[in-house]
């Protein structure tokens, strides 16, 4: 075997090395591929799941006792209802209701802005959510972020506009 011959031997054992590796890393690529989109549905479910566990946080207290309820109630029926029509302890348990109410809404709303909820769930839940206790939310003058609150304005904006036709 001279020389020449040598070097084409190595030369497509070169090139065999060269595809072997290119299908290995292809491979890789496509199993880290499915592992990252099944990362991203764990992280979705474990998403949704919370929101879940955090409306029962925010249930659990007003249906702890009948005076949370008859005041919920109050809130529920009106989203006109000012603070002031309130008396003072009655503003605070409101307020103390509706912050974590607020909490868990501007979190949905994050969430769906950096990707991790689907639209259905923000039109279909969070949206109706916002139309009910926007106005209550705003009038309370809870703490939020300010694109959060231009969020609830809007929202409640275009609810009127589709509600005036």
């Amino acid at each position: 075997m001279n020389i020449q011959t040598m070097a084409a031997i190595a030369e497509i054992i070169g090139a065999v090395a060269v595809l072997a590796t290119l299908i290995y890393l292809a491979m890789q690529i496509r199993q880290n591929t499915h592992s990252i989109e099944q990362q991203n549905a764990i992280a979705r479910a474990e998403i949704l799941q919370q929101r879940a566990d955090s409306v029962n946080g925010i249930v659990t207290p007003v249906l702890s006792n009948e005076t949370n309820i008859n005041l919920f109630v109050k809130l529920m029926e009106s989203s006109e209802l000012e603070p002031s029509e309130l008396n003072k302890n009655e503003r605070m348990r409101a307020y103390l209701m509706l912050t974590p109410v607020r909490a868990n809404f501007e979190n949905t709303y994050l969430q769906y802005q950096l990707g991790f909820l689907p639209e259905d769930f923000y039109r279909d839940v969070a949206v109706p959510n916002c139309i009910r206790f926007g106005a209550l939310l705003l009038k309370f003058d809870l703490p939020m972020t300010s694109n959060f609150k231009a969020e609830i304005i809007r929202i409640l904006a275009e609810y009127k506009k589709l509600s005036d036709v």
